[in-house]
């Protein structure tokens, strides 16, 4: 069993793993700094109802909770990290401690 951990493009250990892979053989293996983040999937939606009472599809947290972001204000809002981003694709898979190499 190897200690060999998978690299980032930019050398550093990959945290990250782009779950689907890519076509043309790219490299999945992503560190913290350079994954992409801030995707559509992890956006939640506030919708008003019939009367104009803002409704949403995940209850919204409270500041206490954790932080988020407005998209746009009052109608699209995300969960942060710990370190105020955005997270990455939903497709991603996370691993603190970096994934084996095979």
């Amino acid at each position: 069993m190897s200690n060999e951990k998978e690299l980032c493009d930019c050398g550093k250990v990959a945290v990250w793993c782009y779950a689907p892979g890519f076509d043309d053989d790219s490299n999945p293996y992503v560190c913290d700094d350079c994954v992409g983040r801030g995707c559509t999937c992890n956006y939640h939606y506030v919708r008003n109802d019939s009367r104009g009472h803002q409704t949403d599809n995940q209850e919204m947290p409270t500041k206490e909770d954790e932080p988020i972001k407005w998209i746009e204000e009052g109608k699209i809002w995300c969960h942060l990290d710990e370190k105020g981003r955005e997270f990455p694709c939903c497709e991603y898979d996370y691993d603190e401690n970096g994934y084996d190499k095979e």
